[in-house]
């Protein structure tokens, strides 16, 4: 189904719907084996604010080819009625980030080396915007998942009141019974009082 229904070349921020792009393609002539692939977004315990990180992953199914019942006034960029796509597409590469990590840099370096110092290091002069342009690109050459191999396969040995994993061995608390809890209260008493 990846082949008929692309999604999105590239993020741009703008509504897109791949079963109105669907119809669109029918109503040219073209064949399709199957409708596109349909989810429902249930948010939980999340809350629905305009602007909700939720939200921004609902657009990036969308963009891959799924086909999500929605509208775009919950989406970043929405004010009243009108959804801004270009805004939305600053919150998408991360742009909104950028400015603020300039601004703490200009204003707090100690602020900035604590909350960024890894990422700016990371980036190496980059800005996120590049950063998310290459994963795209990349992802949409080929979007494999690559599964890593394990540098040592999964120990997790109980032995009494031990517990055995690759890097150390753990003490377990073991739970006392009736007449324990009843020998443990009575030398407490016994402690406390002498």
């Amino acid at each position: 189904m990846d082949s008929y229904y692309q999604g999105v070349s590239e993020p741009t921020g703008a509504a897109f719907d791949v079963y109105k792009d669907f119809e669109q393609r029918a109503v040219a002539g073209e064949e399709f084996p199957k409708r596109p692939f349909k989810a429902f977004l249930d948010v939980g315990l999340v809350r629905t604010t305009t602007g909700n990180r939720v939200f921004g992953a609902m657009k990036g199914a969308c963009d891959g080819g799924i086909y999500i019942p929605h509208s775009t006034k919950r989406f970043p960029g929405t004010k009243g009625k009108r959804y801004n796509a270009e805004a939305h597409r600053e919150r998408i590469y991360g742009e909104h980030v950028d400015k603020y990590m300039k601004l703490l840099k200009d204003e707090d370096s100690e602020k900035f080396d604590k909350q960024f110092a890894k990422l700016s290091q990371f980036l190496n002069g980059r800005s996120l915007s590049d950063l998310y342009k290459s994963a795209f690109a990349a992802i949409r050459q080929n979007p494999e998942r690559k599964t890593q191999d394990r540098q040592h396969p999964p120990v997790h040995q109980r032995q009494g009141n031990e517990i055995k994993t690759h890097t150390a061995t753990y003490l377990r608390p073991v739970r006392l019974n009736n007449q324990e809890r009843k020998e443990r209260l009575k030398q407490k008493i016994a402690n406390a009082q002498g």
